[in-house]
């Protein structure tokens, strides 16, 4: 049997030999404790207090056996443990145009449903209105194209959405926001999105 510490990509090896080891020592204690039961019907002397202490040795067993079952039952098995990676659960990226510096964040940065902010400012830092955010999401090394990014406005300054992406890869983001009736920029990152 296999398993891992929790925080651990390196499964390590647990001898299945050891639950079959304390059952077979329980059996062999049993054992004993019948043979020790024909004395006491014959009144021989001390063998009661030798089959008082060989059952206290096999409860001490059993409740053993019972706690080397209930952590393996909790253990996580290799094939399921948390396998670390070295890209993080959060991505982020700055991204600049001469109207706006955009700040993008995105959670849990895997395939399948993401949740991202958006947060913009003026090229010198101050406060800035954005009238409209648009995104798009794209994979282009599998030919995945155009993938509307559902944006929604919390603050003038801060938008949040969320995207299904279909696929790991390198994924390119791009995003347009609109300061005035005629101005706007369009912005790109590349972030790393990892299998779930």
């Amino acid at each position: 049997m296999r398993t891992s510490t929790p925080g651990s990509a390196v499964p390590t090896e647990q001898s299945p030999r050891g639950a079959s080891s304390l059952v077979c020592v329980t059996v062999g204690v049993a054992s004993l404790s019948r043979r020790l039961v024909a004395p006491i019907a014959t009144d021989t002397p001390g063998a009661t207090h030798k089959l008082r202490m060989t059952v206290l040795y096999e409860v001490a067993i059993l409740a053993m056996v019972l706690g080397t079952t209930s952590v393996l039952v909790q253990t996580t098995p290799a094939r399921t443990a948390t396998v670390q990676t070295d890209v993080p659960a959060l991505q982020q990226a700055t991204l600049t145009s001469p109207l706006y510096v955009l700040q993008f964040d995105i959670s849990p940065a895997t395939d399948g449903n993401n949740e991202m902010h958006l947060y913009a400012s003026a090229p010198n830092g101050g406060p800035i209105r954005i009238e409209e955010w648009k995104g798009k999401a794209s994979l282009p090394s599998q030919g995945i194209e155009g993938i509307d990014i559902n944006l929604l406005a919390l603050y003038e300054d801060h938008a949040t959405g969320t995207v299904t992406l279909p696929a790991p890869g390198k994924w390119k983001f791009t995003f347009t926001l609109r300061t005035t009736e005629i101005d706007q920029a369009t912005v790109t990152t590349e972030v790393d999105i990892r299998a779930s």
